[in-house]
C-alpha cells in the first residue's frame, strides 16, 4: 500500500501538471484567437504593400521580435525580392535571392520552415546578409496551391534569445494564412489590370470608330458639295439652252449666257468673245 506521503506527492504532481496543461490550452486558445483576428485584419487591407506590411507587423507580434521581412516571388519566378523589412533588415539594400541561397533560398527550395538559433555560424548564410548581426533566425514559406510565392523571416539580434519549435509551428500556421491573403490580393490586382485593359481596348475601338465616322462625314460633305456644284452647272446649262432656243438676237442671248456663267461660277466679272467670220479676229460682246 502506498503511504500517505507518496499519495500526497502524486496528487500534487498531477495538480501541477493539470495547471500546466490548462495554461498551455489557454495560451494556445489565445494564440488561435490572435491569429483569427490577424486574419480578419489582413483580408481588409486595401493594397498589397499595406497587406505585406501588416503581415510583417503581425508576425513580429506573434513571435515577440522587432526584426522581420517578407520576400515575394518575382513575376517570372526566377528570384525572391524584398517587399517589406523591419528592424535590422530595414537597414540593408534591396536583395535579389535565388533558390537555395541563404535562409530565403533554403525555405523556397525545400518548401519547409527553418529555424537557425546560431545564425552567425550557419554555413548556408547568404553573402548578402554578411553585414547583418543576427543571432537567431526563423523562416516559413508562403505557399499557395502547392507553390511557394514568398518567404517570411524573423530574427533575434540579442545573444541570449532563440526561437522554439512551438514558434516555428505557429509561424508556419500564420504563413499559410498570409499566403492566402497575398495571393488573393495578387489575383484581385490581375483582375483589375485585365479589366483596365478591356476598358482601354473598348475606348481605343470607340476612338477608332469616331475617327472613321469623322472621315466619312467629311467625305460625304465633300461629295455633296461637288454634286451641288455639278447640279448648278447642269442647271445653268439647261437654262442657257432654253434661252438659246428662244432668242433670235445674239447680243441678249450672249449676255444671258454670261450672266448664267457668272452665277454658276460665283464670279463678279466675265466676258464673251466672238470669233469674226474671217476667223482672223476676236471681238468682245
Amino acid at each position: 500500500m502506498p503511504r500517505a506521503e507518496e499519495i500526497g506527492i502524486t496528487a500534487l504532481h498531477m495538480e501541477n501538471r493539470l495547471r500546466q496543461l490548462s495554461s498551455q490550452v489557454r495560451q494556445r486558445d489565445g494564440l488561435l484567437n490572435t491569429i483569427s483576428a490577424f486574419t480578419r485584419d489582413l483580408l481588409t487591407q486595401p493594397s498589397q504593400p499595406q497587406l505585406v506590411q501588416a503581415v510583417v507587423e503581425k508576425a513580429c507580434q506573434l513571435l515577440d521580435t522587432h526584426h522581420a521581412f517578407v520576400d515575394l516571388l518575382s513575376p517570372d519566378g526566377d528570384a525572391m525580392f524584398d517587399h517589406c523589412t523591419f528592424g535590422v533588415f530595414g537597414d540593408t539594400e534591396a536583395t535579389r535571392i535565388v533558390k537555395g541561397e541563404g535562409l530565403v533560398g533554403h525555405v523556397w527550395e525545400s518548401g519547409q520552415p527553418i529555424m537557425i538559433n546560431d545564425f552567425m555560424n550557419w554555413e548556408g548564410r547568404s553573402t548578402q546578409s554578411a553585414e547583418i548581426t543576427v543571432r537567431a533566425a526563423i523562416g516559413a514559406p508562403l505557399t499557395f496551391d502547392g507553390k511557394v510565392i514568398g518567404v517570411i523571416g524573423l530574427a533575434h539580434v540579442e545573444p541570449d534569445r532563440v526561437f522554439t519549435i512551438e514558434q516555428l509551428v505557429l509561424l508556419s500556421r500564420f504563413a499559410e494564412i498570409a499566403a492566402a491573403a497575398v495571393r488573393q490580393h495578387q489575383q484581385q490586382q490581375l483582375t483589375r489590370q485585365e479589366s483596365d485593359r478591356a476598358v482601354q481596348q473598348v475606348l481605343t475601338r470607340e476612338q477608332s470608330l469616331l475617327r472613321v465616322r469623322d472621315t466619312l462625314t467629311t467625305q460625304i460633305a465633300d461629295r455633296n458639295a461637288r454634286l451641288h456644284r455639278q447640279n448648278a452647272v447642269l442647271s445653268a446649262l439647261h437654262e442657257t439652252t432654253l434661252s438659246l432656243l428662244g432668242e433670235t438676237d445674239s447680243t441678249p442671248l450672249l449676255e444671258g449666257v454670261l450672266a448664267h456663267a457668272k452665277a454658276t461660277l460665283n464670279a463678279a466679272y466675265g466676258f464673251v468673245a466672238i470669233v469674226a467670220p474671217d476667223r482672223m479676229t476676236i471681238s468682245d460682246v
